[in-house]
């Protein structure tokens, strides 16, 4: 068995599931393999210990004692306590909010993040025989803000990893160093897709609560470097799995209803929050079920065959919450046909339909730095969870008029955070530079100026890492109370948008100015804004008459206090003995 040395781990803190991987070199050297680690969690009982699952569902749930439980155990209390639980985090981290427990406890997303990290943590401590694991690859969503990977940042510190020893990666740029890792071991002949020579891949990344959908221009090296060009980031971020699961369950509730002769009106008195919670949990189940089925069934057949067959394969499930309110005594079905009824206004782009998944694609190709096409398009990846389910491959096959099939990975679920253990042993062992093959700046960052039109500190497309020219005559000393002729600091609005003086605009919280001494009110300031590879923003600042001057300039939201940090820490310390018991 192949010995490791050296801890490189790759996580994917996902919207609904989390998976942590490992990578090493091969005994020769030349080839990097990667491994998904099973991780230990309570599983459905409540009782019983399991680590054979790799995927960790992104829940945690309190029990009465303030202990957290993370995993299975949590997701399934999500149809029996739900309002103990908290769930699907990751759409609002680095914003505004909190969660509130019946208990009176209160969650920021990036303390839920928090926990579920620090499960991961303990796992690969547990795989390397208890050495410390204080540094990792963390990926996030490609239109993350600089709000959002601040706070999964943050999240990654509660769970007790080293600040600096943690980097951020882009989703889809995991997706390919893994898929891309793979295909590299396979004989010429049997590979997917040549990359010897620059290849345009599209990745369509749909995950539980955001779908990633990116442009890449990728080759391989001579020295078996994989080289990728960011061509466009899709601005469009409302799509999941999520809005899947809600309309499969609507159709769930439908034949409830015919099944039990109980009016809409009569339901929705006796609509829970914990029935709604089990309606989900089928929906999801029969998801899995079905596409499992039909991989089965359609092993051997060419995918052209095997595209609108198996309508019939269905999923069966008995309610607990049901059975007593309504007397349903009897399993409710649901068949591929029915499933594709019902989430048929995700798939086409229909005038009106707010969500669906031909917008980030078409997005993808309006964003572009170069002029492309679909035609351009070499290669598809599909990768998350949602991408298991047949009639999305299909229906993005129809898309491209037929003429590329999309592929998977090995295991689309395990596939991002298998990429990102490959990031950090091919970034710590072979020695590369930052220039990690272009990349770009997923949007655009403005800040507010006093009079006229915001000021642009960073463009959409931007190549990073970037500095920018001297941003004079823009910035004046304001703040403090109205007519005071000096103040100690200011503040300015940083917000997102399409351009500066549109009016569908995303706030970016604030850069906080601090002088080392009273200024007066009016002075110049001159800015430089620098980005570096994982697209931390920071910008730097000083008098425009005095350069000497430097000013501290902190972008986004204040962070989490030390004493909410150590409650939360104390917390996680309390789940993992209860583990070890």
């Amino acid at each position: 068995m192949h010995q490791i040395k050296m801890k490189y781990i790759g996580i994917d803190l996902g919207t609904t599931n989390s998976t942590i991987s490992i990578a090493y070199k091969s005994s020769n050297g030349n080839d990097i393999f990667s491994k998904t680690l099973g991780v230990t969690q309570v599983d459905e009982t409540g009782v019983n210990m399991s680590s054979s699952h790799n995927i960790l569902p992104s829940v945690v749930y309190y029990d009465e004692y303030e202990t957290p439980f993370v995993g299975m155990y949590a997701k399934k209390m999500m149809s029996i306590s739900p309002k103990q639980v908290l769930s699907k985090v990751k759409r609002f981290i680095g914003k505004e909010g909190k969660w509130t427990l019946t208990n009176g406890q209160s969650f920021t997303p990036q303390e839920v993040s928090g926990i579920v990290l620090s499960v991961l943590r303990r796992e690969a401590e547990n795989y390397f025989m208890g050495e410390e694991v204080d540094s990792a690859v963390i990926t996030v969503p490609a239109s993350f803000d600089l709000l959002q990977q601040n706070a999964t940042k943050e999240a990654a510190q509660i769970a007790g990893f080293d600040l600096s020893k943690i980097r951020l990666i882009p989703e889809p740029r995991a997706a390919i160093l893994d898929f891309i890792n793979e295909e590299q071991k396979k004989a010429p002949d049997f590979r997917l897709i040549d990359v010897t020579t620059p290849k345009n891949i599209m990745v369509f990344d749909i995950g539980g609560g955001t779908c990633d959908v990116t442009i890449h221009n990728v080759s391989v090296k001579e020295n078996h470097v994989i080289r990728i060009k960011d061509l466009s980031i899709s601005q469009y971020t409302e799509l999941g799995g999520i809005d899947f699961d809600n309309l499969i369950a609507q159709a769930i509730t439908v034949k409830v209803l015919q099944m039990t002769g109980v009016t809409p009106k009569d339901f929705k008195e006796l609509y829970s929050v914990e029935i709604k919670e089990e309606i989900l949990e089928f929906a999801e189940r029969a998801k899995k079920v079905i596409s499992n089925s039909i991989r089965t069934k359609s092993v051997g057949m060419k995918f052209e065959e095997s595209i609108g067959k198996f309508k019939e394969v269905q999923d069966r499930y008995v309610f607990t919450q049901l059975t007593g309110k309504l007397s349903l005594n009897q399993p409710v079905t649901i068949t591929r046909e029915e499933i594709d009824e019902a989430i048929r206004p995700l798939l086409f782009d229909a005038s009106n339909s707010k969500k669906n998944i031909e917008q980030p694609i078409k997005n993808a190709f309006e964003t572009s730095v170069i002029p492309i096409s679909k035609d351009d398009i070499d290669c598809i990846l599909l990768v998350g969870g949602m991408s298991y389910y047949p009639t999305i491959r299909e229906r993005i096959f129809e898309m491209f008029d037929q003429r590329i099939i999309p592929v998977t990975p090995v295991d689309p679920l395990e596939s991002i955070s298998r990429g990102a253990a490959v990031y950090h042993l091919w970034k710590e062992t072979d020695n590369q530079s930052d220039d990690d093959g272009d990349l770009i700046y997923p949007q655009n960052v403005f800040i507010k100026v006093k009079t006229g039109t915001p000021e642009t500190l960073v463009k959409y497309g931007q190549q990073l890492p970037y500095k920018s020219p001297l941003i004079k005559n823009k910035f004046f000393v304001g703040g403090g109370k109205f007519g005071d002729e000096y103040t100690n600091d200011m503040i300015l609005e940083l917000f997102t948008a399409i351009d500066p003086e549109s009016p569908k605009t995303k706030t970016l919280g604030k850069a906080y100015i601090q002088f080392k001494e009273p200024v007066r009110v009016g002075t110049p300031l001159t800015f430089e804004v620098n980005v570096d590879i994982e697209r931390n923003v920071t910008v730097k600042a000083w008098l425009t008459e005095d350069e000497s001057q430097m000013v501290k300039v902190t972008l986004g939201e204040p962070e989490i206090s030390e004493k909410e940090q150590a409650k939360i820490k104390e917390q996680i310390e309390k789940m993992n003995q209860r583990l070890k018991q």
